[in-house]
């Protein structure tokens, strides 16, 4: 909970037991009521409102308008010390359970808390829509329709930078709507989303200080958005990354474009309805493919006179990282591209990889960072094809397993709510934790691999069992 949130329901809390104790009642706790209606408009101006605020909203003016009467003394003196009733103390029970109830909702849906940023540079953000001409899309029914998709990009920033922050989640209102049903929940959930601090400004310019940057590429899981992984990407940047987060359009959760279009997940994407036939094969295909086209897009951008990137991309220091299908993406692209310099699999499922590219694994450094236990029914074939990869690694090579762990604690989804682990979508670690701890893997292995820093992983972390293949 945030400042004046809190301030509401404490102004509150006196006024409620006071009832109940031996002593005269103070006239301070008559102008308490009128203190939390203040903190509520003061809640709403600097802080914003939210709905799992309303009950303690309500609450307030209710306990406000009942209590007005005492801040005139002459029409309210204050009571002589009277005994207990037991009229007084179901009076005072129904208040105390009304303030708890009206302090649940906020407490378990906060407004989430980004780990704080660990690097040194501002961070900016820019978002386009991008359209590859040179490829048709395989999952519409038009054959003349191109692959479109959304792509935000995340990077060092002049240090001076000011303007608007970045919102969490773009397009809120819808985006929010689908990924909250998407996850089996209210679609008015996440309605509060935006009010998180991404201490991250819209378009400011690139720092110059230590360009050109090293270039890496984020892929979302299926059903997953471009913006489930802000806490890490944002902190990369602030360590001298330009990276950018695709929505890979009909895989994703939705996609919403410029022109109000939305499109939303396509269950015939791996279902193997339609004709031809999608194979989840096919998808990671489609997603290597997705990542080449943003990197060729960065380079001609680099390359452009008067472009905001011009001159401030390291091309030649490119690493490729993604959770669950985006981490099978991320084998797929390296296995083929020799742009890839570096890669990490977050809890990947690498079963949809091409066999050759399984075969003949991998030529750059690469770290596996996984749950212990794969929760998909394809379990077995997912953990051999994995180490079969790491085995086979040719460079710098890490398989790190985080005992406990469970799929979405690779994102963002912890810190959404303190029920996390009841919904089935963490696992048993404090939700800061466990998205820091991630955040500090993949970090200082990019660190390593691509920007030469001398830093080992971190093996701080009881839950994590690190085994290094010593290249």
């Amino acid at each position: 909970m945030r400042l004046f949130e809190w301030m509401i329901l404490l102004a509150l809390l006196p006024v409620l037991i006071w009832p109940l104790l031996p002593v005269r009642r103070p006239r301070v706790v008559d102008f308490l009521p009128l203190t939390a209606v203040s903190f509520f408009f003061f809640h709403c101006y600097i802080e914003g409102g939210r709905w799992q605020m309303i009950p303690a909203y309500v609450f307030a003016v209710a306990v406000f308008l009942v209590t007005l009467g005492r801040l005139w003394p002459s029409l309210s003196p204050s009571p002589e010390v009277e005994g207990l009733s037991g009229r007084k103390i179901i009076t005072v029970v129904a208040g105390l359970l009304l303030w708890l109830t009206a302090l649940a909702l906020p407490v378990l849906l906060p407004v989430p808390k980004l780990p704080s940023l660990t690097g040194s540079y501002a961070v900016g953000t820019r978002t386009y829509h991008l359209v590859d001409r040179s490829r048709p899309e395989i999952y519409t029914a038009q054959p003349d329709d191109k692959r479109e998709i959304m792509v935000q990009v995340w990077y060092p920033a002049a240090a001076d930078a000011q303007g608007e922050e970045a919102p969490y989640m773009d397009q809120l209102d819808v985006v929010g709507a689908t990924l909250a049903e998407r996850l089996g929940l209210p679609s008015f959930l996440l309605n509060h989303i935006n009010l998180v601090h991404t201490q991250t400004i819209v378009d400011a310019p690139l720092a110059s200080h230590g360009a050109p940057f090293p270039v890496l590429t984020f892929s979302h899981g299926l059903q997953g958005i471009r913006g489930q992984n802000t806490s890490l990407v944002r902190d990369l940047a602030s360590h001298g990354f330009v990276v950018a987060t695709i929505d890979h359009t009909y895989g994703n959760a939705i996609t919403v474009f410029p022109d109000g279009r939305a499109v939303l997940y396509d269950p015939a994407v791996l279902s193997g309805e339609g004709e031809p036939p999608h194979t989840s094969n096919t998808l990671v295909g489609v997603w290597a493919d997705d990542i080449g086209f943003v990197l060729d897009k960065l380079a001609v951008w680099n390359d452009e006179a008067g472009n905001a990137f011009n001159g401030r991309l390291d091309l030649s220091r490119v690493g490729v990282f993604g959770h669950s299908t985006g981490g099978g993406a991320t084998v797929q692209f390296c296995g083929r591209d020799p742009r890839c310099q570096a890669g990490v699999g977050l809890d990947a499922w690498v079963v949809p990889v091409s066999g050759v590219i399984v075969a003949g694994g991998l030529d750059q450094p690469f770290m596996f960072l996984r749950a212990a236990q794969w929760e998909f029914n394809d379990a077995a074939a997912n953990d051999a094809i994995a180490e079969t990869l790491y085995n086979s690694l040719t460079r710098t090579g890490y398989l790190a397993t985080v005992s406990g762990a469970a799929h979405f604690d690779f994102s963002d989804l912890p810190l959404f709510s303190p029920l996390a682990q009841q919904l089935g979508l963490s696992g048993p670690m404090a939700g800061d934790y466990v998205v820091g701890l991630v955040n500090d893997f993949v970090v200082r292995f990019f660190a390593q691999t691509l920007q030469g820093a001398d830093e080992p992983l971190p093996v701080v972390y009881p839950e994590v069992t690190v085994v290094g293949n010593g290249r």
